[in-house]
Parts: C-alpha cells; structure tokens; sequence
C-alpha cells in the first residue's frame, strides 16, 4: 500500500511537470521583430496566477483528481498514514479549482458521480465486478463528454479511458484485498481456539485442566457420563466463559 501511494504520488509530480511542458511546445514558434517596440517593464505575476496558468488543462485536472481520490482511499486503508491523505486532498483541490475554469456539462458531472458511486458500492457489496464494470464505463464517458465542444480545450479520449480504466481497476483491486484480508482475519483470543486439539493435564471427570498454547485452561466434557485420562488428546467445541467445552479426538 505504501510503495502504491509513493508510486502515484511520483506519477502526480510528473503528470503536473510534462503537461504544461508538452502545452508549450505544442505552440509553433514565432519570429517578433521587436527593434521598434517600446520598452515594457517586466510584470511579475502573482503566484495565483501562475498556478491558474499550470492548471488551466483539463487533462492535468482530470488527472489532479483521480490520482487525489486513489490516495484518499489509500489513506482509509492505512491508518495513520497522513501523508497519501493530504496528497489526496490538495491534488483534488487543485483538479477542482483547475476544472472551475472551463464550462462543464452537468450531465457529464452526474455521470461522473454515478461513477464514484457505482464503485463504491462494489466495494461494499462485492457484486463481481459488475458494479466495478458500469462505474467505469460511466466515469470514463463522463471525463471524456465533460467539458463541450465549445467550451475550448477538451479532455483528451487517451486521458479520459486511461484515468477512468485506471481508477476502476485500481480501485477494486485494492477493494479486494481489503476484502479477502477482512475474510482471512486472524481471529484472537479464544475464540481462535475452536476446533484445536488441547491436551489434558489431569483427568477430565467430567471437568479438569487441558492445555493448549502452553495455555492452562479449565476444560469439562461435554458428555458429563465420560471421563478421560491425564495426556489424552481433545478437541475443543464450545467456550463457556472461561471453561473450555471439550470432547474426546476421534
């Protein structure tokens, strides 16, 4: 979980670095002749600005988002681990404050929504996969419709499958391993002591001390008409409070 939170984390970095590089060089060069133009003095533009300048990309937005909401969940899944949760909240705020800049379409929003939903309900409910499936077919037609034709630069249909493919498919399968680490959770305590086999320490007629885990524990058999020897092996049934119901190994 770790290493995934530093590796989305490095992709982050690099996603807001080569975007607005590759905006750039995307411009063709032009020649200004400039002998004749009055002297301008140089302008220095407020941090503000030069933020809204970096992000004023749609696919960098988009991406700001799920890579933030992936560390969110991460952060549900590690305890204690501050650093992917705060990752995840100021990547989604940037993404946010990028995207309020172009029009949006409010069905694409919905869909989008729906998505984070559907997504989610998969990783309660456990469906296969089939919830999984329709959230990320909503998510990415929702990326890719979100902003319209005339709303100026778009989100690129490589951004748009990729991120919501992406999400989809990360999200459940860290989903699933949460889910089989709550299945094969150790149990603790005596409960994990169900259907052991105990040795007696002394008789059991019908009640004595068995061992089991270098543990002494009280014991009594759960046919009170039987009686076993010292060092006779048994199974643990039933735990009665602090008395272990035993019965005789087959």
């Amino acid at each position: 979980m770790r290493r995934l939170a530093a590796l989305l984390t490095m992709l982050l970095l690099c996603a807001a670095v080569c975007l607005p590089l590759a905006q750039k060089t995307a411009v063709s060069a032009q020649t200004v002749q400039t002998d004749a133009a009055p002297f301008v003095p140089a302008y220095d533009v407020p941090l503000q600005e030069r933020v809204a300048t970096r992000l004023a990309h749609p696919n960098l937005d988009v991406l700001l988002i799920v890579a933030g909401l992936l560390l969110l969940y991460l952060e549900f899944n590690i305890p204690g681990a501050v650093v992917p949760g705060a990752l995840g909240v100021l990547a989604m705020l940037l993404g946010i404050y990028g995207l309020s800049r172009f029009p949006l379409q409010p069905s694409a929003i919905v869909l989008v929504l729906v998505a984070f939903v559907l997504i989610g309900l998969e990783l309660k409910l456990a469906s296969h996969g089939s919830l999984a499936f329709l959230g990320t077919l909503a998510l990415v037609f929702g990326l890719d419709t979100l902003i319209p034709p005339a709303g100026g630069a778009q989100v690129d249909a490589s951004v748009a499958w990729g991120a919501g493919i992406g999400f989809g498919v990360i999200s459940f399968w860290l989903g699933w391993i949460a889910l089989r680490a709550r299945r094969n959770k150790t149990l603790l305590g005596p409960q994990a002591m169900l259907g052991k086999l105990a040795v007696a320490r002394t008789a059991l007629a019908p009640t004595g001390q068995v061992e089991i885990r270098g543990e002494l524990w009280q014991a009594a058999l759960r046919d009170g008409s039987l009686s076993l020897p010292a060092g006779a092996a048994v199974l643990i049934r039933e735990i009665d409070g602090l008395t272990l119901v035993v019965e005789p190994t087959p």
